[in-house]
């Protein structure tokens, strides 16, 4: 669960960053990387788990810093017109693989 908010943090700071995604980033990532650390002497599937967890949260803590080095607009006008059209979305995915299909989760601007 805390992976599934790294990564959604992480396509959010990609699409539309801001303050609150940067942190929220920072978060989310700390706490995924803490995860996979703390399991990391694991054997078997759980260490891979880790490792991935490990990536996750350090792919979200790198792509937070785009959130915070996002600058605020001058004014309201230029916030109404510059923004338009930066919401971010989640799209579930089916994808043809070579023993079937992959499931997997897509996320887009629009």
């Amino acid at each position: 669960m805390v992976s599934g908010a790294a990564v959604v943090s992480t396509g959010v700071n990609i699409f539309a960053p801001s303050r609150t995604s940067g942190w929220w980033g920072l978060v989310t990532g700390a706490s995924a990387t803490a995860l996979g650390v703390a399991n990391l002497s694991s054997v078997g599937e759980t260490r891979t788990l880790a490792r991935r967890n490990v990536i996750i949260g350090v792919s979200a803590m790198a792509f937070s810093i785009r959130g915070f080095r996002r600058k605020a607009p001058r004014d309201s006008a230029h916030a109404s017109t510059s923004y338009r059209g930066l919401v971010p979305g989640i799209t579930p995915l089916i994808l043809p693989h070579r023993n079937g299909v992959a499931l997997g989760i897509g996320l887009r601007a629009h």
